[in-house]
């Protein structure tokens, strides 16, 4: 068959199909997908219209055919047949006679001697599926309904054979009437699933009276989505089920205008294909049309349902469904279960909320305050845009350099952020709508001066610098120094660094403008662990004790003794403390706990560190150097703060977290200066202690009393130090707050710092890992590229090689060559020789013969027409 044959064929039947009324589609040329040139919106784009049909197929002869399964016009419904191998072939043949069409994989193919049959259904049967006959007959038939089939005289590339007509049309197209026993056993198997999803229904409702009779607590929704079918779901919404996907789940294809049959995957529980820990299983949606309407790629089954059904109102999806509503509609709790005590801001024994289950309870909002949304009450928080929104939050999105949304970034997604995002509005508007002093430091990280950084790496330094102005003889609790260490994570250009500009900084002198550094805002780097020691004592002269008449350098401690550290980038204090003799972190832990950081030298000798002493540490940190930090096995890690510089919410101009602080008094000649922080109290100045609440106590109470076991439920490496560490904090923060008096306001405020530490580590641990798979994968790719590169170079050479051999013959004008001629030939590529005599011989251009010679061998040349030329 001639190709213009071919294509004359492909209009002709197009416009055979279009005038029985059944759509037709141009195909890509060797494939079976929709012709994206001509039909842009797939198989939605097919049609009967001849103008239209002729032009496709007159213009474009290469293209392939689809015909669109519908109800015709006379009300009969167009349907496949689909025989997937010889059995189910047979199986048909034996019901229906010979089949319409042998596809192009009748002969050779995934589906030898599989069989098309084109049947027109008097009456439509409601429900049909691709598994209609596969239950029913127990072999490999699908239905083709809802999709479109692939027509002769179409060719596709992995395929010798073009699908062919078995009769001509209309002659090809089998009628079927209600009372054929093929249309009637796909009557019953529809109506037989139909009483098996029904059966399943009233088991499910047995199965939770049962539960609500015995008075048996389970999580209502996971009970709910394992009971759920995904078939039953997508069925009722219209969806239309296509084949079985490479890991046993089947595709769906979905009912919003769907330009290709496969929309989405509906992954069981437990697939690996899946990658996802929903209850249930996940839907992996593929369209991006699909994937507005379920409210993600990636959903689960009340996520699915709650958009689809239910605009996104998940209580409404709730009440609908018949959930109950055993956890105030699963918003979840704090994102921390505290292993030595609750850090929730309310301590106090909450009630049982009584509040409508359709919306969320909310704290009394403030009429004074300029502030957008509102938290949750009882200490929960929020983890979705739904919640976010009906909170009266927005949701920052990130944006290409083309101005489209960037999907790639959610501050929603718990893969990344497990805990929540470190910044999210409500956690943000705990923690710096304290007081004056916090909505200050949330308004200068904010500002462009030169540029904003995050709230929360600016507060840490500010407590710092409290810290760092108090007499170091004033303490938390005896033994107990107030030495703090912030550690800033983001990545690089995120604005790390700029939580150290003195132009963010509050004014702490009373005077008309902020930034000032002062002494005590000097930081140092530290080289090495025994120059700690010498940061904190200063050199002098003495008289020498075996010589009046001389002098000796001696070292003494500096009064007020008290140091700040700051490394911009804590990869280069992880690079100096490399080594078994690094002695750095060991030296930091020493100083944290208020004891002595040096050691005895022949150089230095001893230092006597006898007074109380000071030393905060402070720097930046890229999530990729988590790693590294985690190598130091020293505990450093566990008396760190973390805090983030992400602030995506600063994009929503809307969204107002933080209200104002108070405006300053205005002077005499009307003056108003910034807005100055409360003056160091004198009680800090001179050695002592600071006052803290009872719940302080309780909680060290408890410490100690579990310190006492080993493997217990509260044990955890990440939270070895962080009782000691909150305490620390909530003292800096009274400080701030111009007392030393650590009030339970303070200590129930110090919990939502602890709660961003928190958050911060799950995510910084979650990107440090998709940094490593990343860098794993690069690496990969690198080194595929490297073997390709040398696998090309190989057969390049090989081929190289044959040339020279080839041309050898040639110049000695003879058919026969010896194997030491033809390494000779090969130079400089002698090793290739064998490999390039195989491919010769594989071309049956040479022939390898015995020589006469003992273990040698002859090449002989093929003489063709070919190469006698």
């Amino acid at each position: 068959m001639t190709a213009t044959i071919a294509q004359n064929q492909t209009l002709t039947t197009a416009l055979g199909f279009a005038g029985m009324g059944i759509p037709v589609l141009p195909l890509t040329p060797g494939d079976k997908a929709p012709y994206e040139k001509l039909a842009p919106h797939g198989f939605n784009d097919a049609t009967t219209d001849p103008d239209t049909i002729e032009s496709w197929f007159t213009n474009n002869p290469e293209a392939g055919l689809g015909a669109k399964s519908v109800v015709l016009t006379d009300g009969r419904q167009f349907v496949v047949l689909d025989a997937d191998d010889e059995s189910a072939a047979a199986a048909l043949s034996a019901v229906l006679g010979e089949p319409s069409v042998l596809p192009a994989g009748h002969r050779v193919g995934k589906h030898p001697g599989g069989t098309h049959y084109y049947v027109l259904l008097s009456k439509p049967i409601d429900g049909l599926d691709k598994n209609t006959l596969r239950r029913a007959t127990g072999v490999n038939i699908d239905v083709i309904v809802g999709g479109y089939i692939v027509a002769p005289p179409t060719t596709v590339a992995v395929s010798p054979d073009p699908y062919r007509w078995c009769h001509r049309e209309p002659d090809a197209f089998i009628e079927l009437d209600a009372s054929h026993p093929l249309y009637q056993q796909m009557v019953q198997s529809v109506a037989d699933e139909a009483e098996e999803r029904r059966a399943e229904e009233q088991e499910r409702a047995a199965r939770a009276t049962a539960r609500a009779d015995a008075d048996i607590t389970t999580d209502a929704l996971d009970e709910w989505m394992r009971d759920t079918p995904w078939a039953q779901l997508l069925t009722d919404d219209g969806w239309t089920e296509g084949r079985t996907a490479s890991c046993g789940c089947t595709e769906w294809m979905h009912p919003w205008g769907a330009s290709v049959a496969r929309s989405a995957i509906a992954h069981e529980e437990g697939c690996a294909e899946s990658r996802s820990g929903f209850v249930g299983g996940a839907l992996h949606v593929f369209s991006s049309t699909a994937e507005l309407s379920c409210g993600g790629a990636s959903v689960s089954k009340f996520m699915y349902v709650a958009n689809v059904r239910h605009g996104s109102d998940y209580a409404a999806a709730r009440t609908a469904e018949g959930i109950e509503d055993e956890e105030n509609w699963n918003l979840g709790g704090c994102s921390f279960e505290p292993p030595v005590i609750d850090l929730d801001a309310d301590p106090r024994q909450r009630e049982e909320t009584k509040s409508d289950p359709r919306e969320p309870e909310l704290t009394p909002r403030d009429p004074s305050s300029k502030v957008t949304g509102r938290v949750l009450a009882d200490g929960k928080w929020i983890y979705d845009a739904t919640t976010a929104a009906r909170c009266g939050w927005g949701t920052p999105v990130a944006l290409k350099e083309n101005g489209d949304d960037d999907d790639a970034f959610s501050p929603w997604d718990r893969d990344m952020f497990p805990k929540g995002h470190p910044s999210a509005p409500d956690l943000m508007h705990k923690v710096f709508d304290f007081n004056d002093f916090t909505r200050q430091v949330f308004k200068n990280a904010r500002a462009a001066n030169p540029h904003p950084t995050g709230p929360f790496a600016l507060l840490g330094v500010e407590l710092v610098r409290g810290i760092m102005r108090i007499d170091p003889g004033f303490m938390p609790m005896r033994g107990t120094p107030s030495s703090l260490a912030f550690l800033r994570a983001g990545d690089s250009g995120k604005g790390k660094s700029l939580a150290m500009k003195a132009g963010k900084w509050t004014n702490l002198n009373a005077t008309p403008y902020g930034g000032v550094r002062d002494e005590e805002d000097t930081t140092f780097r530290l080289g090495s662990g025994q120059a700690l020691v010498n940061l904190l004592s200063e050199e002098h002269t003495a008289p020498d004790p075996n010589d009046p008449k001389k002098t000796v350098k001696v070292r003494t401690q500096k009064s007020p003794c008290r140091v700040w550290l700051e490394d911009p980038e804590y990869r280069s204090m992880l690079k100096r403390a490399k080594g078994d003799a690094s002695v750095i972190f060991d030296s930091l832990n020493e100083a944290w706990a208020g004891e002595h950081p040096g050691t005895a030298t022949i150089s230095n000798g001893w230092v006597e560190l006898n007074a109380p002493f000071t030393v905060c540490s402070t720097g930046g940190m890229q999530s990729m150097v988590w790693r590294q930090l985690l190598e130091q096995t020293t505990g450093w890690l566990q008396r760190l703060l973390l805090t983030s510089v992400s602030d995506p919410w600063r994009t929503l101009p809307d969204n107002v977290i933080v209200n104002d602080p108070a405006p300053p008094p205005t002077n005499s000649i009307g003056f108003a200066p910034v807005y100055s922080v409360p003056a160091i109290p004198a009680e800090a100045t001179k050695p002592g202690f600071f006052k803290l609440p009872t719940e302080v106590y309780d909680a060290l109470k408890l410490a100690a009393h579990n310190a006492a076991f080993e493997h217990t439920s509260t044990d955890d490496e990440w939270e070895s130090h962080l009782l000691q560490v909150r305490i620390r904090v909530a003292c800096a923060m009274a400080i701030r707050c111009g007392t030393v008096t650590v009030s339970s306001e303070i200590w129930q405020w110090s919990a939502y710092l602890i709660e961003h530490h928190r958050r911060v580590i799950a995510w910084i641990k979650c990107a440090s890992e998709r940094h490593m798979t990343g860098d794993l994968t690069q690496k990969g790719s690198d080194i595929a590229n490297v073997q390709a590169a040398q696998r090309d170079s190989a057969r390049m050479i090989t081929q190289t090689v044959a040339e020279k051999i080839l041309d050898a013959f040639k110049k000695g004008h003879t058919d026969t060559l010896t194997m030491r001629d033809a390494r000779r030939a090969a130079r400089p590529h002698e090793h290739a020789t064998s490999d390039a005599i195989d491919l010769l011989v594989k071309q049956k251009v040479i022939t390898i013969h015995p020589s006469a010679r003992r273990d040698s061998q002859t090449l002989r040349l093929v003489t063709t027409p070919k190469n006698a030329a």
